[in-house]
């Protein structure tokens, strides 16, 4: 299967004071769509993520990790923002689609994780809970165990506009350990 991964043609990266999706332009679904949604290429500030509790550990399949972080975000009070940037797609390995476009067995997993964490079934459809029964306030950076192969190193050499690249290699072991700095 093949699917498309953005690579950025013309985004603004500056700062925002909310999480921000910086492209809505040259994705696979419309730009009214992708208004909607939070994915592909982000930014937010480290309180921001960290906020959120970050990503969670249990999306090991194919997708909706990103939607999962959307909703973390919002319940914690931020507003996700969009901006028009624009993005070409290039060609790679997609398994959340079948050959034929429809979902994958591994993104309807997914999708069927994420539902059960954040809607309710309600008349017409799936209504956002109030609160989740999934425990996403420990789950997620705080409950990540994990160990520092390799320190800190630059990549791109010194900053530019404050921007600094590092490479970190983890090892990542069993949960249990509180994550920190």
């Amino acid at each position: 299967m093949s699917g498309r991964v953005p690579l950025p043609v013309d985004v603004d990266y500056s700062y925002s004071g909310q999480p921000t999706m910086v492209a809505t332009h040259g994705l696979i679904f419309p730009p009214e769509f992708a208004r909607k949604v939070f994915g592909g290429i982000v930014i937010m500030s480290r309180e921001q993520f960290i906020a959120a509790n970050g990503f969670s550990n249990d999306y090991w399949r194919w997708g909706f990790e990103d939607v999962d972080l959307r909703e973390r975000l919002i319940r914690r009070g931020f507003r996700p923002s969009h901006r028009e940037g624009v993005v070409r797609l290039l060609p790679h390995v997609d398994l959340g689609s079948n050959a034929d476009g429809t979902p994958s067995e591994q993104s309807k997993a997914s999708q069927a994780l994420y539902i059960s964490r954040w809607f309710v079934g309600a008349p017409g459809g799936w209504r956002r809970t109030q609160t989740s029964p999934h425990p996403w306030e420990a789950e997620g950076l705080r409950s990540i165990n994990f160990e520092v192969r390799l320190p800190r190193e630059p990549i791109s050499g010194p900053a530019v506009h404050g921007v600094i690249v590092e490479r970190v290699v983890v090892d990542f072991r069993s949960q249990g350990a509180n994550w920190s700095d």
